[in-house]
């Protein structure tokens, strides 16, 4: 049963660190707005504007907190560009002041990935009836968090 475990906790160890990896998406500026207004990312992606006008745009967020843009602030020329990386998961509005009217308006949806754990085992290998001890660390970084570990046979 312990084996069956620890093989349980091994699988779910390497199905955790499958990973996330960071990934960039692209808003074009256009004379007719951004393209696209609406997108949705994963916490710590990166958003990138690209004017592809003929004068130039600014990116004004209504709140900064949880994102990083370089240049900051985001005043792009013709064919120029520029980043936005979201640390924090919400919901971010931005627009062009200069632009009168809805049509350079945008917003950006952050989503935070599912909570994960990653244990080891020591030993690895055991015999029925020895003991086990595991270690892991959450996703969320928490500490003192209780967990259940739950063993399921399997092959019988």
């Amino acid at each position: 049963m312990r084996k069956l475990l620890l093989l349980l906790a091994a699988v779910s160890l390497l199905a955790v660190a499958g990973g996330a990896f960071a990934k960039t998406a692209t808003v074009t500026i256009t004379k007719n707005g951004y393209v696209p207004n609406s997108l949705s990312i994963a916490k710590g992606d990166t958003v990138q504007f690209m004017n592809s006008d003929t004068v130039a745009h600014q990116v004004v967020f209504k709140s900064t907190t949880g994102l990083t843009c370089t240049p900051n602030p985001i005043v792009l020329q013709p064919a120029a560009g520029g980043t936005c990386t979201f640390q924090t998961a919400g919901s971010y509005s931005y627009s062009d002041p200069n632009v009168k009217g809805n049509t350079f308006r945008g917003s950006i949806t952050v989503t935070a990935p599912p909570e994960s754990l990653t244990l080891t085992g020591n030993p690895l290998i055991l015999t029925f009836g020895s003991k086990a001890t595991l270690t892991g660390v959450l996703s969320t970084q928490a500490v003192g968090e209780s967990i259940d570990v739950l063993a399921q046979p399997c092959g019988a």
